[in-house]
């Protein structure tokens, strides 16, 4: 066989790639072995049987190491050997196939890697001829000489997963003495080569022992000789394997969470949906690796997801002495700045808080005179995005729609100033690290050493840049454990993708597999509802979901709410009271929301119903840009002298009436409705004029309304529908699509329900301070957004306002991942969930009880979607008949004319004139929901738009 360039020998080539299988590659930064001594300590595993010596014994001289022979070993352990071209390999190997690597390997390493990763999972001995000056090239430290978006997550190394796969389990015999870098590295340890063909080495003891450089994999003693894998050895221990069993574990262990435990490879993949226990089966597997497998604890790195978990998983180990629970961010910090076990720095790095991160982002960006809730907010999401998403900062400009503008210039400024400072933000721990690893191989060696086996926690989770650290640090031999689910997939917005658990083995070839399919926290028809509304995802991993045996029947309700006689937060106070009253602890009780806004009305409500709450919104919440238009036109409706200048500045900007700037400012001095009449006639321009007077008739409107006892809920109302607050506010979240922070508009529905619970307008805001200033007490009632509570649970969970936008949000752009957001919500609950919908209920509450509709069979000539009722071959527009013709045609002709000479996809596609024409939208809200209708078109064309669809046809 030939491998790495052209042979004659075509057939031997075909036959090694078919024998191959064509195995998918994805392994990363592979180096040569470090042979260190480890650290004092590190070596020995806890509660294993005979340390060894982690440094060479007194007197042993390096040529003695050198000449220990070195031979094939037992056959099941499938070591290689490697020899000049030519050469006639030695006596043990006859038989074995042979490969030939030619120079051509150096620049398409794929095909060579693959062959030999594959026979090293299939344990095949190899005889591998390799020119020395190859084998040298290979061996020669790789830097990835590109950024990390440039790199992105499934980058390799190729090059050096090349040289291990060449050099871990091979007795190199291009020189004048076979040697084997294991072998002497066991000597140097103080074991002894074996003579009598029984193992490869006597260890300390007494007792022989094979050596495995190959996967790392448990193996069974061969012909009752016990082997010791090269990880160990590396590490400095003498310890080989002990049983793959159970019997270190101190927990009960499912079957579907043993198997998993004893998994005997270093990679899998391991499903765990909400509920199957996989904080515990991270833990007895790090558990596992160190009492059966006796490997040493400095060469595991068990990773959480966030401090929390990371406390939970310290908490249930505390017999693992030498274990090292990391998040990736800490993983990342000590690479920065050479805390051990990572190579030592020049530098260290101080981390910084949110509030530093705002006042450095404040000296280099300069905001729009333009008020906004919180503009710095948006510039921290992009540089996340930048680093996390591995974005290139162009890329994530052009995605803000303006919001960002210069960001492409501000990012490498915003990191300079960081560097100088000598400081990291969180985002920016990982993306040194990334840099490190990327291009310094001693960086890089050192790490990949003391991460040579991995478990990673909430891997569906992972950010992009997440993902590439992780592989980066797993190295060549891919050894990672990976625990998660991809149907919790939910925080996209950050890069996070359910494709890496789908495509776990490409990213980890080799990789075992394990699902779990146990519930064991919820009620059976929350188990059941659950899987039914996932069973509406196309693209997922097939999975069982049952629940445990002996599980409660009943404890998914959902509540009927009829707006027009109890509302949404009427019905979740009066459920969460209910049972506070009947002896639940308001601890055991969440209340869970898509976004934080909607907490606050039942934050308010049950701090009166004096119900002790735990989070919820601050009192910043009434500084948000559309609570504070609210407010400040109520002050407007209510006032019995003088206007105070800023609420008349506020009420001008919301709705937004477009002044001239001095008229503006005109307008914002004036205290009372006969001022702004008496200033509306003397500026001279009749459109500045025109919208003066309607500010004032507005105001005089309002202030009617609250003389004649109109509620609050009626004043905002009109404020909100009539005058236009709702079309304003809905502009301001045309642009974000896709993210994640709380929506202009969802604050406006919170203050209307807010407005129904104090409907004194006169009292309103006195009493909606008081209600967010109430301090939050520990043992409350939790009040959080379902992003926030991944992997909690509670006995009594109320998924409050379930309606159609807010699952799926409006503005989210992958119902499927809404609707794995729903999902994680629903099965907090360990006895009662309570559904809460609106108005219009969620369609994702009807999907919890009915299958997915059967996909029609087509063939590879029809297409997999089109408009319905539309023929196949139908273009945008063509399957309109009637009226809804007619208002296509209507848009085709304002195009025309908006187009002014330009071609008219550069206004409007015919798709989007289409969607529009079946939405007939009658706000600029609505219309932003169109494809197609982004921020900047949405102010240019928006009001135009709504006239064609109101007009008379």
């Amino acid at each position: 066989m030939y491998c790495g360039g052209s042979h004659p020998d075509s057939r031997g080539v075909r036959a090694c790639w078919e024998r191959s299988q064509g195995a998918e590659v994805g392994i990363d930064a592979p180096l040569p072995f470090d042979p260190e001594p480890s650290a004092p300590g590190a070596s020995t595993p806890d509660l294993a049987p005979a340390p060894a010596p982690t440094t060479p014994r007194p007197g042993r001289l390096l040529d003695d190491v050198i000449a220990a022979p070195a031979g094939r070993g037992a056959p099941a352990l499938g070591r290689h050997v490697l020899v000049t071209p030519g050469a006639r390999p030695p006596a043990a190997w006859a038989g074995c196939d042979v490969v030939q690597l030619g120079a051509a390997a150096l620049v398409d390493p794929t095909t060579c890697v693959q062959l030999l990763r594959q026979a090293g999972v299939e344990r095949t001995a190899l005889v591998i001829e390799i020119d020395t000056e190859v084998l040298a090239e290979l061996a020669r430290p790789e830097r990835a000489g590109v950024a990390p978006h440039e790199a992105g997550p499934r980058f390799e190394f190729e090059r050096s997963t090349l040289h291990h796969l060449l050099v871990a389990n091979s007795v190199d015999v291009t020189g004048e003495v076979p040697t084997w870098w294991v072998l002497q590295r066991a000597i140097e340890l103080g074991a002894e080569p074996a003579g009598d063909g029984r193992g490869d080495v006597v260890l300390p003891d007494g007792s022989p022992a094979w050596l495995d450089g190959g996967p790392v994999q448990w193996r069974a003693p061969l012909d009752g000789v016990a082997v010791l894998h090269r990880v160990a050895v590396e590490h400095g221990s003498l310890v080989p394997f002990g049983p793959n069993t159970a019997g270190g574990s101190v927990a009960e262990l499912a079957p579907d969470q043993l198997a998993a435990v004893t998994h005997d490879g270093g990679a899998a993949r391991i499903i765990a949906p909400a509920g199957s226990g996989k904080t515990r089966v991270l833990t007895e597997r790090t558990r596992h690796l160190v009492r059966a497998w006796r490997l040493p604890p400095s060469a595991i790195g068990l990773v959480a997801f966030n401090k929390r978990a990371q406390e939970e998983m310290r908490e249930r180990l505390p017999d693992v002495r030498g274990i090292q629970v990391r998040t990736l961010n800490a993983i990342a910090l000590a690479i920065v700045n050479g805390t051990p076990p990572f190579a030592p720095r020049s530098r260290r790095f101080d981390t910084i808080d949110e509030g530093e991160v705002r006042r450095l982002i404040g000296k280099l960006v300069r905001f729009p005179r333009k008020r906004n809730a919180d503009p710095v907010a948006t510039w921290i999401e992009a540089l996340s995005l930048a680093r996390l998403g591995l974005r290139s900062p162009e890329r994530v400009e052009s995605l803000y729609d303006g919001d960002v503008e210069g960001f492409a210039d501000v990012f490498p400024r915003y990191r300079r100033e960081l560097d100088r400072a000598g400081k990291v933000d969180f985002d920016e721990q990982v993306q040194k690290a990334l840099e490190i690893l990327l291009d310094e191989p001693p960086a890089r060696a050192a790490a990949q050493r003391a991460c040579r086996l991995m478990l990673v926690d909430e891997f569906q989770d992972l950010t992009p840049a997440h993902l590439l650290l992780v592989r980066l640090l797993a190295g060549p031999d891919a050894a990672v454990f990976g625990v998660g689910d991809d149907d919790q997939t939910i925080y996209g917005y950050n890069g996070a993708d359910p494709a890496w658990l789908i495509e776990f083995t490409g990213l980890f070839p080799g990789a075992g597999e394990h699902p779990l399919e146990v519930n064991y926290r919820c009620p059976a028809d929350v188990v059941a509802g659950a899987d039914m509304l996932l069973r509406h995802n196309a693209v997922r991993v097939p999975k069982v979901i049952r629940a445990r045996d002996g599980a409660p029947e009943r404890g998914l309700f959902v509540e009927q709410t009829d707006a027009r006689a109890v509302s949404s937060v009427d019905t979740s106070v009066e459920l969460i009271s209910r049972a506070v009253a009947a002896g639940t602890p308001p601890a055991d009780i969440a209340v869970l929301t898509r976004v934080n806004s909607l907490l606050a009305p039942v934050q308010v409500a049950l701090g009166t119903a004096g119900v002790p709450v735990s989070g919820g919104v601050g009192r910043e919440f009434a500084d948000r840009t559309a609570v504070r238009a609210a407010l400040a036109w109520l002050r407007l409706a209510t006032a019995t002298e003088r206007f105070e200048a800023d609420d008349v500045a506020e009420a001008l900007r919301r709705p937004s009436r477009s002044l001239h700037p001095n008229v503006a400012q005109w307008v914002g001095e004036q205290s009372s409705v006969d001022g702004l009449r008496k200033l509306a006639a003397r500026v001279t321009g009749e459109r500045d004029a025109m919208r003066i007077e309607e500010f004032a008739a507005d105001i005089e409107r309002l202030q009617r309304l609250a003389a004649h006892r109109g509620t609050t809920g009626a004043i905002l109302g009109a404020l909100r529908d009539s005058m236009g607050l709702a079309s304003s506010i809905a502009t301001l979240d045309a642009h974000r699509r896709g993210m994640n922070r709380a929506a202009q508009n969802d604050d406006l529905t919170a203050i209307a329900q807010l407005a129904e619970l104090q409907p004194d307008p006169r009292q309103f805001e006195r009493w909606l301070r008081a209600g967010l200033s109430r301090p939050w007490e520990p043992g409350g009632v939790t009040l959080a957004t379902v992003h926030r509570v991944k992997g909690q649970e509670w006995p009594m969970v109320v998924v409050h306002q379930a309606d159609a936008d807010q699952f799926p949000h409006r503005l989210a752009d992958d119902v499927a991942e809404e609707r794995r957001v729903f999902h994680v919500a629903i099965t907090r609950g360990s006895a009662r969930v309570h559904v809460v919908p609106g108005e219009t209920p969620s369609p994702f509450v009807r999907e919890l009880f009915e299958p997915p509709s059967p996909k029609p069979a087509r063939s590879a000539a029809t297409p997999a979607a089109r408009p319905s009722g539309a023929p196949v071959s139908a273009r945008p527009g063509q399957s309109l008949t009637g009226d809804d013709a007619a208002l296509f045609e209507a848009l085709k002709d304002w195009r025309r004319h908006a187009a002014a000479g330009k071609p008219a996809y550069t206004v409007l596609a015919d798709a989007a004139l289409e969607a529009i024409v079946r939405l007939r939208p009658t706000t600029l809200q609505e219309l932003s929901s169109v494809k197609g209708v982004g921020p900047s078109k949405l102010r240019l064309y928006g009001e135009p738009i709504l006239a064609v669809v109101a007009a008379p046809r």
